[in-house]
């Protein structure tokens, strides 16, 4: 009985982790549909030729899809660690 409620448990963690990550995936991508919108708005709109990497929505998005790999590459770490306690 102990054993099964800690199987339930481990596949508990392990979907809350699967659904986490999904989200920061989900949160990368649109961060990076943001930053495309600043890219095409300083090209195509306002007729810049380059993009300046050091403007402050750029220096904002990077940082920010930055993190959120930081944080899915986390949350991976973690998915794998529940998956080989299962495992032993």
């Amino acid at each position: 009985l102990i054993k099964a409620r800690d199987k339930a448990q481990d596949l508990g963690e392990r979907g809350v982790l699967r659904v986490e990550i999904t989200q920061l995936e989900n949160r990368a991508e649109k961060l990076i549909a943001k930053l495309g919108a600043v890219a095409y708005e300083t090209l195509a709109v306002q007729k810049m030729e380059e993009l300046p990497a050091e403007s402050d929505q750029v220096k904002e998005g990077l940082k920010e899809i930055a993190d959120v790999q930081t944080q899915i590459r986390e949350k991976e770490g973690q998915l794998e660690l529940a998956k080989r306690k299962e495992v032993n």
